[in-house]
């Protein structure tokens, strides 16, 4: 933030299928779909990152669980 607005500092390389972005303890933490097609995902992988000052920072590896559709 600055001056009380949001600033853009990166973009997540990793595909368009977002389905979770939550900041905690100062730590970035992106869950998304993977699968053969958007349609039918088979698992959620789940990835943290740091901020360093100047880039994000993958924390550890990511952790995957299979999908359970609601």
């Amino acid at each position: 933030m600055q001056n009380s607005q949001p600033v853009f500092l990166t973009e997540l390389e990793q595909g368009d299928r977002a389905n979770g972005i939550t900041i905690r303890n100062r730590l970035l933490i992106v869950q998304r779909m993977w699968g053969k097609a958007a349609c039918c995902p088979e698992y959620v992988e789940k990835t943290t990152y740091r901020w360093n000052g100047s880039r994000l920072l993958q924390i550890g590896a990511p952790q995957r669980r299979k999908f359970v559709p609601r």
